[in-house]
């Protein structure tokens, strides 16, 4: 078998151009003696490949009715050249092409539908006889339908902002063939479901959008498609969002009513409804200024029960509402309460006179202190040894101070007496047993008929201005 190398084909090239043949016909006729000589020629010819020229590499097609392609023309030694195409650069998806006896192909019969493609060629010579190397890969890719509309990702669907100038977001369009995305999107803002005027009318090259003119308060739709790389309009991705800067009004509180006395058991405060509230705010503290707050809590209904049980004070209570924009409304009034926990404590106990006779009343004197009101005080009385109890009840006399009168007794006996105090919540006082000697009156010349009686009115007036001092001491 008969080879030639690259310098006799160099030699013979040079031979036809002294000789100036020209003529197809006589280069026929050349190569056909030439092959004559030869068997067979196998394999590439060290020979350079065609270089690529249209479609340029990396192009985008909208439209495949101009899609063709070229690529350089080696001359009169190559008789034909093969195109291949494929979805992949080993073209091993081979899709459509051929051999040529031009530098020029256009698909007839294959339809392209959207993807990215690649393409080579190769050039097959004559003399000498064989194939050049593939030429370098190209690609380019089909986009015949519009980038897909959207995905708006915030404001969400129907959501409600405090925010005027919100920005919009949404992701990537992509086109039918993953990979190709839009190269800009157009966005339209209206205070109408039909888009009938327009608030904002814009395109930007991302994916979020800046509202620069702050909007009312009212409910807008917007929009946003994408516009491909060669001016393909997609299709519209539509949603609506509310604009509310407004705080909702204040609660009206309805219990604990202000100043009311309650246990200290876990209490619930609770208020009137409020139109678009989303949740309340709470605080409780032991100062009308809130510092610092025993609780400050966000609850969804239009009440609050304390967790655990309150000590005895007074406490200060408020609240406020929070819309679905999250616009935090004015505080209510502030109201107080009374948390008692303790009974009723008596001190001070003086009774006159000490001594008394069965013509005297004895007179009862008592401090009673509590933290919130005393519902009444009573003694419980009776002769020593007897089974029967006696009651009376106790009236102000000044400031804490009560006082009872009990007798007179008709006996010479002992009385054994006690006092109670029960307040407004119920709570009851410990009781302490006291005794008092009733004895002869006196009617010695010595001491005239009354004596006793004045006697009396001097005693409970040392006990009075006694008690009065010991308070007074107490509060400075």
């Amino acid at each position: 078998m008969l080879k030639i190398n690259n310098s006799e084909f160099q030699f013979y090239k040079s031979l036809l151009k002294k000789q100036k043949i020209k003529s197809f016909l006589l280069l026929i006729i050349f190569l056909t003696s030439l092959s004559a000589l030869t068997d067979s020629v196998s394999g590439e010819i060290d020979e350079p490949p065609p270089t690529l020229y249209t479609p340029v590499d990396g192009h985008k097609f909208t439209d495949t009715r101009y899609l063709y392609f070229t690529w350089e023309d080696l001359g009169s030694f190559y008789d034909e050249y093969q195109i291949q195409i494929a979805t992949d650069t080993e073209f091993f998806s081979y899709v459509t092409g051929g051999y040529e006896d031009y530098s020029y192909f256009q698909p007839v019969t294959f339809s392209f539908v959207d993807n990215l493609y690649y393409w080579r060629v190769r050039a097959h010579c004559i003399f000498p006889l064989g194939w050049t190397v593939w030429s370098s890969t190209w690609n380019f890719s089909v986009a015949l339908q519009p980038p897909i509309p959207p995905v708006l990702t915030s404001p969400l669907e129907n959501e409600i902002i405090s925010d005027s100038s919100p920005e919009l977001h949404w992701e990537t369009s992509e086109s039918y063939y993953v990979g190709q995305y839009a190269s800009s999107y157009d966005v339209q803002i209206s205070n109408s479901s039909q888009f009938s005027y327009l608030n904002v009318n814009s395109s930007t090259t991302s994916t979020n959008y800046s509202i620069v003119n702050p909007l009312e308060d009212n409910t807008y739709w917007w929009r946003v498609r994408p516009i491909g790389w060669l001016g393909s309009v997609g299709g519209w991705s539509t949603r609506n969002f509310t604009v509310d800067t407004m705080g909702p009004s204040a609660p009206i509180q309805q219990s604990p009513n202000i100043g009311q006395l309650l246990t200290g058991e876990p209490t619930a405060l609770t208020w009137d409804y409020v139109a678009g509230a989303k949740e309340y705010n709470v605080q409780l503290s032991n100062n009308e200024y809130f510092l610092p707050t025993f609780f400050d809590e966000k609850v969804s209904s239009y009440y609050y029960i304390t967790a655990t049980s309150l000590s005895e004070g007074t406490y200060y209570w408020r609240v406020c509402a929070i819309d679905y924009a999250d616009n935090v409304g004015d505080w209510s009034d502030i109201w107080n309460f009374k948390v008692d926990t303790n009974p009723p404590t008596i001190s001070e106990v003086t009774f006159g006179p000490t001594l008394p006779t069965v013509d005297d009343e004895v007179v009862i004197y008592c401090d009673v202190t509590d933290f919130g009101n005393i519902n009444y005080i009573k003694v419980t009385y009776q002769y020593d040894g007897e089974e029967e109890w006696f009651e009376d009840y106790a009236t102000p006399f000044m400031g804490t101070i009560y006082t009872f009168s009990i007798g007179p007794f008709s006996e010479l006996r002992q009385v054994n007496f006690y006092l109670t105090a029960v307040d407004e919540l119920a709570h009851v006082s410990n009781s302490t047993m006291f005794h008092v000697q009733i004895v002869q009156p006196i009617t010695s010349a010595n001491y005239p008929l009354g004596v006793s009686s004045v006697l009396f009115s001097l005693f409970s007036s040392m006990i009075v201005l006694t008690v009065i001092r010991k308070k007074r001491r107490k509060k400075s």
